[in-house]
């Protein structure tokens, strides 16, 4: 059963330098083994050292606690934040297959696997890999196409770029060329006025406009931001929700 929220765990509400020290130290002793065991020990470790042994408060308290988001920006730690995360996610997933063959299937399948959702197409796919001694490439061709045989499943790929973001880049070179030379009466000389201020008041509609679009991401962040487990604040490398693809090597 998962423990309250609430729960005291240590150096989640303030900075705990020597505990940093010591699982920088304990991490990398085990990082010196690669593959499944590497993944295991460290997963294992960072629950029980971190979040008390519970992967639901892995899940629902990684991005508050304040001395885990440390742990992977040390530099004296030598493996980073996706590799962390990773670990974690591998470790329950090893209780979700059955023991042979989860202890069958090197760590480069399990990352693969991270990302099939569906607990009982995960558990046929882990044994066809197995029975089938699938390469790492095969398993994902696999998973590929069990993705587009389910109901409703989306297209497979990288989802398309909100409009939002597209307008975002146009907006800065916009504004790159428009700062790329001084504003001077000059080279205004041949237009109308009339047609400059009618520009000017379409330029002031648009920025009005972008001003309620811009509301609006905002309130999308702060909503995702009070999702805590859903939600991992740009240029940090924190996965979020289990995705394989992000974490295949």
């Amino acid at each position: 059963m998962s423990q309250s929220l609430t729960t005291t765990l240590p150096g989640a509400s303030d900075l705990q330098p020597a505990l940093l020290d010591e699982a920088v130290a304990d991490l990398n002793r085990i990082y010196v083994r690669k593959g499944l065991e590497t993944a295991r020990e460290v997963g294992v470790y960072v629950l029980d050292r971190f979040f008390g042994g519970d992967p639901a408060q892995f899940r629902t308290r990684q991005n508050d606690h304040v001395s885990f988001r440390e742990l992977g920006k040390r530099p004296d730690l030598k493996f980073g934040w996706k590799f962390l995360w990773s670990a974690v996610a591998v470790v329950e997933q090893l209780g979700e297959l059955p023991p042979a063959v989860a202890e069958s299937l090197p760590l480069s399948h399990h990352k693969l696997l991270l990302g099939v959702r569906n607990p009982a197409q995960k558990v046929e796919l882990a044994k066809a890999a197995v029975a089938e001694d699938l390469s790492k490439r095969d398993l994902e061709q696999r998973i590929q196409a069990s993705k587009t045989l389910e109901p409703g499943a989306a297209k497979v790929g990288r989802p398309p770029l909100p409009a939002f973001l597209k307008a975002a880049t146009v907006l800065k070179t916009a504004a790159a060329l428009a700062k790329s030379q001084p504003v001077r009466a000059e080279d205004f000389a041949h237009v109308e006025a009339k047609e400059l201020q009618a520009l000017l008041a379409e330029v002031d509609r648009a920025l009005d406009e972008l001003d309620d679009v811009v509301e609006l991401v905002r309130q999308v962040v702060a909503k995702a931001e009070g999702r805590g487990k859903d939600f991992v604040p740009p240029g940090e490398q924190s996965p979020g929700p289990v995705t394989g693809e992000d974490w295949v090597d």
